[in-house]
Order: C-alpha cells, then structure tokens, then sequence
C-alpha cells in the first residue's frame, strides 16, 4: 500500500472538519501561506476531497482554521518579542472587562505557558449580531479573528520560533480540538455592542428620514379594518386599566403592536394611534409631541426589523450544511430553488425530492458508464433531515408542482414497509390461466414505483428489527438496479425482478435523532446508497416568490446509456479505479465507498434536469460532486452526534462498581494468552485506524475471539497502553514535558 499522512493527526483534522471548522494547511513551523481561497472574504468552504489531498501529499505540517461565521476569536498578545517590542494585552484586556464586563471562561490556544494572560479565545456571538461586522483590532495587543478577516493556528502546531501551540478547555486542561460553534461560550450582550461596528449596526437597526416620512403618511389611508378595530378597543382598555408608572411602556409596546399591522397591509392604523394618542394624553398630561416621538420612534424599528415571533426560540445549535449560491447558478436549478422558497421550503430538500421523483420515472434499464468498472443504474435515494417543527413533508409539494412529471408515475409515494411489498409494488397477482397455458404467480406489471415515508426511524426498524427481514438487501439491491427477490419460493411468495427491469426512487424523512439506526448498517452499505439534505434553510428569502415554470426534463430512451464525456474527470476516475483494484489505494473513508456511483446518477440526473440527454459534461460531474460535498458534511456531523449520544447514554448506564470488580477479578487471575495477544492486536489496530469503538473490534475478529475482545480491551486500558473513553478506544497519548 502507498503510504500518505501529514505532521498533524488526521484524526484531529476530521474533527475540525466534522464540528463545522474549515481545516486547512500550513507549512511546518510557519503561520502564513494558507491555500489560496480559504481564507478573507469570498473564501469558500474547505471540502472533504481537500482534506484528504492535502493530508495525503503531506501538506498539514501546521494546522489552520477559519472562523464560522458565527464564532469571534480574541486573540490577547502579551509578550515581549525578539525584537524588543513589548506586546501588553492582559492590562488592556484587564481594563476592557472592568468596563464592558467579565468575558466567560472559554477554549485558549496558545504557545505561551501562562494562556490566561496572551492566547486567542474564541465565542459564539449571539444571533443579533454578525461578528463579520466587528472591528478588526482594540489595539496592537488585542485584534480579532473574524469570519472575513484573518485565521487561527490551532494545535499541534509549531511556531517558528519552536514553541508548540497548546489549546485549553474552559477548566484549565488540555483538549485535542476546539468544540462545535454552538457549545462555546456566548460573547456578552455588551462586548458585542463594543465590537459592532457603529456603521453597520446604523445600517442594520435605522431607516432614511424619506423612508419613515412615506411610511408615517400611509398610515393615514383607509378605514381601520375589524382587525384594527379589535386590537383598538383591547389596547384603549388595557392602558387605561395600567398603572401611572407602567403607562409610557405599555402605549410603547401598543404602538409598536399597530405600526406592525400597517406594515402587513392593515388599513386605517392612522386612526387607531389618533384615539391611542388622545387618551394617553389625558391619562399621562403629555403633549401630543411626546406620543408623535413614540409613533417615530416605533415607526423606525416596524420599518428595519421583523415581527416578533411567538411560541418559538432561536436556534442556538449551529446550522446544518446546505448548498453554496454558485450551485444555483444553472436555469433548471434556479426554477427548483425559487419553488422551494415559494413555498419556504429548503432548496436542498426539494432538490432531493426532484432527483427521486426523475430516477423512479425514467425509462427502466438506464444506465450510467462513467469509463471505470461496469456502468451505474439511475436509481436514487434521498435522506431528509428535518428538526422538531420543521414540516416533514415540506419538499413533496414543491418538488411535484417544479417536476409534475414528463412521464407520470405509475405509483407513487408508497411506504416501503418490508422487503416483499417492495417487490409486490410492481407486481400484480395473475390466477392460472389454462386457455392460455399460463400459471398461476406474480407477475411484473409496473415499471417505475416512487416510495416515500415521512417516518424513516419506521423504516428503518422494518430494515433490521424484524428477524428475516429482506428490505435492507433488497433496497441495495435495487438501488444498484440487479435481480432481486425470490424465484424458488411458493406461487404467491415468488416474486422476483430481473435487472434492468425497474426503476425505483426513495426518499426518506428522519429527524438528528432518529437517523442513527440507519448508520448502523454501514458494514454492509445501505447508508452509503442514500444522499442526504437538511429540511431547513437560512436562505429563505422574506419576499413572496413567483411562481416559476415546470422544469422540461429530457425523458431518455428505454435502456439508454449516459456517457461521461471525455476529459480530466473521465481520466482520473479510471485511474483511481484501476488503483482501488490493483489495492494500491483505498477509501479515506468506509462511508464514502459508494460516492463514485451516487455522484454518476446525480449527474445524469442533473443533465436531464437541464434538458438534455446522451453525454454527461465535466461540470454536470462538478455539481454533483457539490451535493456529495453538501450531504457528506451533513452525513458527517449526524455520525458524530449519533457517537456523542450513544456515548453518553452509554457511560449514563455503565454498573462502573461491576467493571471495577471484574478488572480486579483479572488482576488475580492474569490475562490468558489469547486476551494478551488480542490486547496487542487492539493497540495495532487503534493505531493504525485511529479510535474505534469495542463494537468495531469485536466485528474485525472471528466470531469464536468476538467474547474475549472486551476482556483485550480491559486488559490494554490497565497496561497503559490504551484509552478508553465511553464505548471509544484510542491510542494513549504520553504528553512530552520540555526540559
């Protein structure tokens, strides 16, 4: 095997790249010289193909990260450089938190021993603010780390001058790599108003003196409608029925109330503040110029932000992945996104929805021949992930009014439910028929099935809780377009498909939650057969969209095979299949085993979205690769949660007194010799494939060692040879103290 790897650990990597971080390299022993691109305005997102090139040619000597665009990074220097120049940000850090507040103790990187005094701290900012906004620098000690302007050189890296940068959690100890965004520390309410650029933050919260003056005068227009009225009489009511002291907030809030109603068209608020006006005149003794500056005041804040929301709470957690602007760009896909928002749902999703909807209705017996190995079917399906609230089924609608279907569906939208009714959906039974010398049996009727559920956790029970189930096998089946089901079994349970004979789309909705069963069978590749998306989109505009045109897909031929056209792309997916097959090279990742195949679909999908058909261009390739991008992401951060989660439940449940009894148990009674040489085997292998969980040891043995592999991994935790956090099992790191 060719070996690769970089000074960094690919591990500490991955999980910058996992926690929302954009991972990037650096020269060893240097801070400068980023990849052109990552970093300053209009950088772009880090992709996981960068990573794994970057890593591979060595490249990560040091280690950079760019800022989220929610997180802020202060970065304190007090020191004195070789120079001569004396940098003291702890007085002036000291001085800033007497004025504006105590900053929250937070993760520190830094190469100084004493990290409290000089190190970056980093925050999440909170949702009002947009830390891109923040000025660049308090003074020559203390700069910021912003989304658009500068980057952090995380651990372990070296500086040039040798030391090694350090990072620090919150309680003082070291940590391997910062958390997600969303579980840093919040910046405070008043550090933010500090940093907001006074420019900006006038731009965001105020409006023109023309804007306001046009604004004033609609409100003289019309009637005053029932709603109006209604609102009218409670609000005269209520502030009569208020305190002396409480009555200047309470007409405030009610003003605010009335001038939000004129902005969603409601006539005649104009007279609603006249009557407001006069009785809180006479109940106060304030001149009419006092409540003529409230309505201003009010009118300002109507004008520059939106309507409080009720029975909802900001999304604190940080966002899901979705695809960049540039991928919008073609007119097939602009028509897709402008559906999805008209009805705000996520482009993605709809996205999603389209590509299945077109797979399940092609001509059956497409095909997809990319120059390496055998061709691919069209077959797809998509995973949906939509948090608690967000409409499950929201991308159905939109998805069948921009792609109703050149051809219509045979069946639509049917529940998978097991892995014989996915074979029966094309199939009808036929009664023996002796005039025609036909038998009786199942026979293939349709072509082309569309199933969908909104409850993929159900589905995926069907996949593996119910003892014999086939759906899993058969789904892979299909999905890879071969003969599958039964043909030896009894008249009314024979039911087999021949390849090329079907063409089949699944979508499949989850919650974060739920979507860890389906995980579970990545040893045998259903997962990697799905792409995934994210039910919510912060692209959403608040304007009301037209509706666009239906799309004009290109419906091939029966059987016809889309051919990659010739070109750097075709040329290096031949190689890297020639070199996978030669066992040169492998996969950087298990769960990407299928990604050459899923990005050939797509891309055909693509191109007949875009009304043609026969020959796959290089950038149809590029855009599917960017929704594999988007969902490998996506898939990525659900893994990682799915761990975390399974962790925690599992130390919650941990009998710790049983376990500490049994390894005192071994203590006396010694390690046999096949528990020492599998506790051997564990060190090599966490070594060589990074953490692994005891259920990943246990699947690598045979199944007569299966029993014995939690006794190795006992037997190495107590040897110091591993660490085992949780149900994970990695290598123990000795730190090495400078003399």
């Amino acid at each position: 095997m060719v070996k690769y790897g970089s000074r960094v650990p690919r591990k500490v990597i991955d999980q910058y790249f996992a926690r929302g971080w954009n991972p990037f390299p650096l020269p060893d022993r240097k801070k400068k010289t980023p990849p052109e691109g990552v970093t300053g305005r209009g950088a772009k997102p880090v992709t996981r193909d960068q990573v794994s090139r970057w890593y591979n040619d060595g490249a990560y000597g040091n280690l950079g990260v760019a800022i989220p665009s929610n997180v802020i990074g202060i970065d304190v220097d007090d020191y004195t450089k070789p120079n001569g120049t004396v940098y003291e940000g702890a007085a002036l850090l000291a001085e800033l938190e007497a004025e504006y507040g105590k900053l929250p103790v937070t993760y520190t990187v830094s190469r100084i021993r004493d990290h409290q005094r000089s190190g970056t701290r980093f925050f999440v900012v909170p949702g009002a603010y947009d830390p891109s906004d923040f000025v660049p620098n308090i003074q020559d000690s203390i700069q910021l780390i912003r989304p658009n302007y500068r980057y952090s050189v995380m651990a372990p890296s070296v500086h040039p001058e040798g030391d090694e940068y350090v990072l620090y959690s919150p309680d003082g100890n070291t940590a391997e790599y910062l958390p997600r965004p969303a579980d840093l520390p919040e910046l405070p309410e008043s550090w933010c108003v500090f940093l907001d650029s006074p420019q900006e933050r006038r731009g965001r919260v105020e409006v023109t003196s023309a804007e306001l003056t046009e604004f004033l005068a609609s409100l003289r227009e019309g009637i005053p409608d029932e709603t109006v009225q209604d609102w009218t009489i409670t609000y005269l009511q209520q502030l009569q029925d208020t305190k002396p002291g409480g009555r200047h907030d309470a007409a405030m809030r009610q003003v605010t109330a009335l001038l939000y109603l004129a902005r969603e068209g409601h006539p005649g608020v104009g007279d609603a503040l006249d009557q407001l006006g006069n009785v809180f005149a006479g109940l106060t003794g304030k001149d009419e110029y006092e409540f003529e500056s409230m309505v201003s005041w009010a009118a300002g804040i109507a004008l520059s932000k939106p309507a409080p929301m009720t029975g909802v709470r900001e999304v604190r957690a940080e966002r899901m992945p979705t695809l960049p602007d540039e991928f919008w760009r073609r007119e097939s896909l602009v028509g897709i996104r402008r559906m999805a928002h008209r009805y705000q749902a996520s482009a993605d999703a709809v996205l999603l929805s389209v590509l299945t909807r077109l797979s399940a209705s092609l001509p059956h017996g497409c095909r997809v021949d990319t120059g390496a190995r055998t061709p691919v079917s069209t077959n797809f399906y998509s995973a949906i992930v939509a948090s608690s609230g967000v409409g499950k089924s929201s991308a159905e609608e939109p998805a069948a009014w921009v792609y109703p279907g050149t051809v219509p569906l045979e069946r639509d939208g049917l529940n998978p439910g097991s892995g014989e009714g996915l074979l029966q959906a094309y199939m009808v039974f036929r009664k023996e028929d002796k005039r025609e010398n036909l038998p009786a049996g199942n026979v293939q009727r349709w072509h082309n099935v569309r199933f969908a559920s909104d409850e993929g956790e159900a589905v995926v029970k069907l996949m593996f809780e119910r003892s014999g189930s086939t759906l899993a096998a058969n789904l892979r089946s299909m999905w890879s377009g071969k003969n599958v089901g039964q043909a030896n079994a009894g008249l009314e349970k024979n039911r087999f498909l021949k390849a090329g004979s079907y063409s089949i789309g699944l979508s499949l909705v989850f919650q974060p939650e739920t979507v860890a069963g389906l995980f579970e069978d990545g040893a045998a590749g259903t997962p990697q057969r799905f792409v995934f998306a994210s039910a919510a989109d912060p692209n959403i505009p608040d304007e009301d969209i037209p509706m666009p045109a239906p799309l004009n897909v290109k419906i091939p031929m029966l059987g016809e095979t889309f051919y990659l056209e010739a070109g750097m792309i075709r040329t290096a997916l031949r190689r890297k299949h020639h070199a996978i097959a030669r066992g040169e090279v492998e996969p950087d990742n298990p769960m990407d085993s299928q990604r050459d195949a899923l990005v050939a679909r797509m891309a055909a999908l693509l191109m007949l979205l875009d009304g043609r058909s026969g020959t796959i261009t290089e950038d149809d390739w590029r855009l599917s690769e960017m929704v594999y991008e988007n969902s490998a992401s996506l898939r990525d951060r659900l893994l990682e949660d799915a761990r975390e989660r399974k962790e925690s439940e599992w130390e919650a449940s941990a009998n710790h007194r049983a376990r500490a009894a049994a390894l005192a148990q071994l203590e006396t009674l010694g390690a046999d010799a096949k528990v020492h040489k599998l506790a051997e085997w564990v060190v090599r292998q966490v070594s060589l494939k990074g953490s692994q969980t005891v259920s990943d040891l246990k699947r690598a043995r045979k199944n007569d060692e299966r029993v014995y592999v939690p006794r190795a991994v006992d037997f190495a935790e107590r040897a110091g040879w591993v660490d085992v956090n949780g149900s994970r099992v990695s290598v123990r790191v000795v730190d090495e103290v400078a003399a």
